[in-house]
């Protein structure tokens, strides 16, 4: 069955990537879609420590913390022996302290002693890391109550156990809407922007074997986490 409606954007997964996408793409006025294939938000922020890590944020300099993104750049590459993606890295470390502020301005709060050095691999230079008193909960809980106001007044259209099951091509190579798989059958949805968030995939050991086959699976993970947004792609 399809839907005639030309979405904005289309939101593929509505987790830690998906809600802060969503949310900002409707408060800048796009008409959203957002597909979800477990039968709640919130996708892996329930299962995860909720560690993350930014330079230069309004914390640090409340505690007197000299940072910056090129340190951030710095040390992460130190820390990974130089394995991650340089584009990649260089657009985390120079959006992440903003996206801290705004989950503060939300109403985030860190747990107390945060920012750490280190927690769970080599330390930082320098005091970068927070996390929530709640783990990843506590992100979960900021940015719900903004998404569920959006879905309420229709600037969000929210569709849970929607997974989606292929892209649409209008045969030339623009991707044009998905298709999502529900209990009530495939439907499809159109679209003018199409982004995928779902990228987890720890919790389809096919997949994993398929694309990580170097490292075994073992993992406390979300169950819908299965690798949709990469399948489709």
């Amino acid at each position: 069955m399809a839907k005639d409606t030309l979405w904005d954007v289309i939101v593929g997964g509505a987790g830690s990537a998906g809600l802060p996408l969503a949310i900002k793409a409707a408060e800048r006025g796009a008409r959203v879609l957002q597909l979800e294939a477990d039968y709640r938000v919130g996708g892996t922020l329930f299962w995860s420590s909720g560690q993350i890590s930014a330079a230069g944020t309004r914390l640090q300099k409340q505690a007197g913390i000299d940072d910056s993104p090129d340190e951030h750049y710095r040390d992460a590459q130190r820390i990974a022996h130089g394995t991650i993606a340089p584009v990649v890295l260089r657009l985390n470390v120079d959006n992440a302290a903003a996206t801290i502020d705004w989950l503060m301005d939300l109403g985030f709060r860190p747990a107390p002693g945060t920012p750490v050095a280190g927690e769970a691999h080599e330390a930082y230079s320098t005091r970068r890391y927070l996390w929530g008193s709640n783990k990843a909960v506590s992100i979960l809980d900021t940015l719900k109550p903004v998404h569920d106001r959006l879905v309420a007044q229709g600037r969000i259209e929210l569709r849970l156990q929607h997974r989606m099951s292929r892209l649409l091509s209008d045969g030339r190579g623009t991707v044009t809407g998905v298709a999502a798989s529900t209990p009530n059958g495939e439907f499809t949805f159109l679209g003018r922007n199409v982004v995928l968030a779902s990228g987890g995939y720890a919790a389809n050991p096919g997949l994993w074997s398929e694309l990580t086959p170097d490292y075994p699976l073992c993992s406390y993970v979300n169950p819908y986490s299965r690798g949709d947004g990469i399948v489709v792609a």
